[in-house]
């Protein structure tokens, strides 16, 4: 059963089911029978998917590791820009991963992040990209 809720905002799960889990978020586009858990991009496997969103993840945990005093908010949000348009496959991502690839490449050179922690960004940022786009 789905809460009714307001329009402007996401439907939450009452009961959990399957392919559901208690307050998870619901598209309005789909019915109370729809398994919203493997939902992915239709034009790719969820393994691969999976695996892009692992890296997404690893890529905050590694940002968050480091902290404010070592990653200003505003590169954050350029590194998470870049890391969403690759994820999603949205048409400037190559575009936003060369401001992060630069981004990167001054951590380092300014020794504010040693090279271990900017290629482990890297890594988790290129993850965040469709098998495709690299290979």
């Amino acid at each position: 059963m789905l809460d009714a809720g307001p329009r402007d905002g996401p439907r939450r799960c009452r009961a959990a089911g399957p392919g559901r889990r208690r307050g998870r978020p619901v598209p309005w586009g789909l019915d109370d029978g729809a398994n919203v858990e493997g939902m992915t991009n239709a034009a790719e496997p969820a393994e691969p998917m999976t695996t892009r969103g692992a890296h997404y993840t690893a890529l905050l945990e590694t940002m968050d590791r480091q902290g404010a005093t070592k990653l200003h908010a505003k590169e954050r949000e350029q590194l998470l820009e870049a890391a969403d348009a690759l994820l999603f496959g949205e048409p400037e991502g190559e575009g936003l991963l060369r401001g992060a690839e630069t981004l990167i490449e001054s951590l380092e050179s300014s020794d504010r992040w040693t090279a271990e922690a900017c290629d482990q960004l890297r890594e988790h940022l290129y993850g965040c990209d469709a098998p495709a786009a690299h290979g």
